[in-house]
């Protein structure tokens, strides 16, 4: 049982909130997308699996999941405008420090400990996620149904339109490491023909 009920306007339908909360959940941590989560408290960092489950496992950055496993059951709320990310115990971290409760940042896209602001739970550095995620003969898509940052969404937006202008219809987006090479390329339809750019 979470230790703390969030009083919502006594005009709130349920059923509206809470499909605001599960579209918030779904696009902030979808389940089809690599789990690259990661807990900073301090000098600190903490990888989460899982966190689209609702009980992800936090154990130390670089560590074995299974021998520093610690799961955190968590539960999205929205009170004054705000996301909210509360997990059910307090995580105890290193050094004494205890967080437990964080809002969400929309313009850095990160939560923010609510009692320690400089503690957060972000993505991976894109360095790390790309250098790790798109190994040796791995692939990274994007097609035009899945959800994406709002900044990335305006990329597509522009990709898509401009292709729309060449009488082209956007299909998707690769980027595929073979040995040494990285390659990125875009699918898209012209009547009833595929191409690919690279």
């Amino acid at each position: 049982v979470y230790d703390r009920i969030v009083r919502l306007p006594a005009d709130t339908d349920f059923s509206t909130y809470m499909a605001d909360i599960n579209s918030f959940r779904n696009t902030v941590f979808p389940s089809g997308a690599p789990n690259y989560t990661l807990l900073n408290i301090g000098e600190n960092v903490f990888r989460i699996d899982t966190i689209f489950k609702g009980i992800p496992n936090i154990y130390p950055f670089g560590k074995d999941a299974i021998i520093y496993e610690s799961f955190h059951p968590y539960l999205i709320t929205k009170h004054d405008g705000k996301y909210y990310l509360r997990f059910r115990d307090v995580f105890d971290a290193v050094g004494g420090v205890e967080v437990q409760e964080f809002v969400y940042d929309e313009d850095a896209q990160q939560f923010n400990a609510v009692n320690h602001p400089e503690y957060t739970i972000t993505g991976a550095n894109p360095n790390y996620f790309f250098g790790e995620w798109i190994g040796e003969n791995k692939v990274w898509q994007y097609s035009r149904n899945k959800a994406i940052s709002a900044s990335m969404d305006v990329l597509f937006a522009a990709l898509i339109s401009d292709l729309s202008a060449l009488k082209y219809t956007f299909q998707n987006l690769q980027i595929a490491k073979s040995g040494e090479s990285v390659s990125m390329d875009f699918t898209f339809r012209s009547g009833t023909k595929t191409g690919k750019a690279s």
